[in-house]
């Protein structure tokens, strides 16, 4: 389930972080984890980045530069799974363990936000921050949700083609993952990015979303 709910309403959560039993009942370790992150956006715009084959049509780190005259428009950006190898955005997602500590090895993780989820926060603690909620979904559409919390008004989906970058497999997992996004946070624009190919016909309902040419994204949010 999600619901529309955004960081400046969000104070924290308690988190289970264990489970013990007493006189032979199970019982849950909880801990609240406060809100330690404040995002701050002039624009209202952020960029959530996937693997898909028309993020590999720019220069990612570009994406991290000044925007707009006197950067009048900067742009969040939020990373997905081995992206980090690519570029440093200023967040990220990944739930997999190899690259969780490829990213604490490499100290990514004093530059970069990192979220993950709960059972890798508590086996790597103090290392990186829960999905807000915890919202469990894929990498691609956490990004979306946590773009969206963070109270961007304009949203752009980079690398969420709808093949794989061999042309041959439809991502139907990271296509229906997007739909309770899009459904939630309808008051949200959404702009799907390509250099080829098409919007997936599950996306077309939606009308917080449009399909963006890459090169129209680039003049629109002057990545230069």
């Amino acid at each position: 389930m999600i619901e529309e709910q955004y960081r400046t309403e969000y104070e924290g959560e308690f988190v289970i972080t264990g489970v013990k039993y007493v006189n032979g009942r199970k019982q849950q370790e909880r801990e609240f984890v406060d809100n330690p992150i404040e995002v701050k956006s002039i624009s209202g715009r952020a960029t959530c980045v996937s693997n898909g084959i028309s993020s590999t049509k720019i220069i990612l780190e570009r994406l991290m530069k000044y925007h707009g005259l006197l950067n009048t428009l900067p742009l969040n950006v939020y990373s997905t799974g081995d992206l980090y190898k690519k570029f440093h955005a200023n967040f990220h997602v990944s739930f997999n363990t190899d690259e969780l500590q490829e990213l604490i090895e490499t100290n990514l993780t004093e530059n970069i936000i990192v979220y993950t989820s709960t059972t890798q926060c508590v086996k790597f603690p103090g290392e990186f921050f829960i999905i807000p909620y915890s919202y469990k979904s894929t990498k691609e559409a956490v990004a979306a949700y946590l773009a969206a919390f963070d109270g961007h008004r304009e949203v752009f989906l980079l690398g969420y083609d709808e093949y794989s970058a061999d042309g041959l497999t439809r991502r139907t997992k990271m296509i229906e993952s997007l739909i309770p996004v899009l459904k939630t946070y309808s008051n949200t624009k959404f702009y799907h990015v390509i250099s080829e190919g098409n919007t997936p016909k599950e996306w077309l309902s939606y009308r917080n979303l449009k399909t963006m040419p890459l090169m129209e994204y680039v003049s629109y949010c002057d990545i230069s």
